[in-house]
């Protein structure tokens, strides 16, 4: 996915069939919405649906309103590999920079 705000260019990936939507979203409400870094939004907690349950990441701030709200929530270690690893690379404020998830499987590097 490429996302271009104010003359800045991002190019955001994530492997998952189905739930690269679910990440990317995720991603892209917190950066872009919520007003988190992009750093912070690729760190924070994440849910992802499967089998009519919800998968949610420990920590994630909203597992107690999901629950209220009548979703089956499955409770998963935090860094499974089922909600997604980011990685982002681009251009922002003139600067050229590279972005990993902490998630495991991914790295970034800028020459």
């Amino acid at each position: 996915m490429i996302v271009e705000v104010g003359g800045n260019v991002v190019a955001l990936s994530t492997p998952g069939a189905d739930g690269q939507v679910q990440t990317l979203l995720q991603i892209i409400l917190d950066w872009l919405v919520a007003g988190r870094s992009l750093p912070e939004a690729v760190a924070a907690p994440r849910w992802r649906s499967g089998n009519n349950r919800l998968l949610v990441e420990a920590g994630h701030p909203a597992r107690a309103d999901l629950i209220a709200r009548g979703h089956d929530v499955v409770d998963v270690a935090a860094g499974d590999m089922r909600f997604g690893a980011i990685t982002a690379a681009g251009v922002w404020q003139g600067a050229t920079f590279a972005l990993p998830d902490w998630r495991p499987m991914t790295w970034a590097g800028v020459a």
